[in-house]
């Protein structure tokens, strides 16, 4: 496409200096002087191969960004993914029993906390590993195992006068969840734009900082990414909504908020091995409550991401990301992520 583009440009751009040069040659003809004509032509000539040169090379590089090629693996074949997240939030002030994280690029994990009435700051790195299987050309299952790292630090309201420390901290290792999902593409970017629809379920999640038992499908997410490629350019939006059960903890009944959120991006192919990616994600949150009172109220939040893909090698792809808020309190998250593509 780029190359049939350039050579129209091309051609609108040197016609009108053609037919002007075609008019100058026969005046200088009639006036003898043929040295000169020739010259324009090795001109021209040069002009002409420097643009099919180019056109060319546009051919080479006008693939498609890795972020789109990725979506879903090749039927009968495995991938393997790996990576490390890290995560930073402040919170001032506010009442809540958990809190949402993005992990990677296409994962959000529900992580219990227990803030009331706090300035808190919290470091959290996450080691995601997953596995994807194309069943068929159109459908991928995938499995993906998260462990996290916590270093939580708080200032209680209260003083060091009245015997309760100000100042606390607490730190905690886990495996924090095990995702079960499916993918399914219910059109290809024709005539409409490309649509996949994703379903996943949280099949064991981790309870609380303070526990160590895990509870069983009580999370899920269920959205659809839709895309247009105008090459070199991609663009997509993902909209999805994280539902969470209700749940026990210390003989209470807690029912974390759910949430909607919607993910504009454009993704750029710079050549056949880099990609960058850019987007904002909007976050609307409902309220936690404890035993049907509300705790905390509904929540709205703005990200801004950036992200890069680099092919390594053949099979193997690095993905990096960034957000960083914009409004709210979610803090700011990188990741890193490697792909691994096996039978192909």
């Amino acid at each position: 496409m780029s190359s049939v583009i350039l050579k129209c440009l091309f051609n609108r751009k040197f016609h009108k200096k053609y037919v002007l040069g075609d008019l100058w040659l026969t005046n200088k003809i009639r006036g003898s002087n043929l040295s000169l004509s020739i010259s324009f032509l090795w001109t021209w000539m040069q002009k002409l191969m420097t643009a099919l040169l180019l056109s060319l090379s546009f051919n080479t590089y006008a693939d498609l960004p890795l972020t789109i090629e990725e979506l879903l693996t090749k039927s009968k074949t495995f991938r393997l993914e790996w990576g490390l997240s890290y995560a930073n939030s402040q919170r001032n002030q506010i009442n809540t029993h958990f809190d949402i994280i993005q992990t990677t690029s296409d994962n959000q994990v529900l992580l219990p906390i227990n803030v009331t009435e706090q300035n808190q700051n919290s470091d959290l790195v996450s080691l995601n590993l997953g596995l994807r299987y194309g069943y068929s050309v159109d459908t991928e299952f995938y499995a993906r195992l998260i462990g996290m790292a916590q270093d939580n630090r708080w200032q209680n309201n209260g003083t060091a006068e009245n015997n309760k420390s100000p100042l606390e901290s607490q730190k905690s290792q886990q495996w924090q969840d095990l995702t079960l999902g499916v993918n399914y593409r219910f059109s290809t970017d024709n005539e409409t734009p490309a649509l996949i629809g994703f379903v996943e379920i949280s099949a064991a999640e981790h309870s609380g900082r303070s526990s160590k038992k895990y509870l069983y499908a009580r999370s899920g997410r269920v959205g659809f990414t839709a895309y247009r490629t105008v090459d070199p350019i991609v663009l997509s939006l993902t909209c999805g909504y994280r539902f969470a059960l209700s749940r026990q903890r210390n003989d209470l009944t807690l029912n974390p908020g759910d949430l909607f959120f919607i993910n504009p991006s454009v993704g750029f192919a710079v050549n056949n091995e880099v990609t960058l990616t850019g987007g904002v994600q909007f976050n609307i949150r409902g309220k936690d409550t404890i035993a049907d009172s509300a705790v905390s109220p509904r929540t709205t939040q703005t990200q801004l991401e950036f992200g890069i893909g680099y092919g390594i090698a053949e099979k193997l792809t690095l993905n990096a990301n960034i957000n960083t808020d914009i409004s709210g309190q979610q803090g700011s998250q990188a990741s890193v992520n490697f792909t691994y593509k096996f039978n192909q």
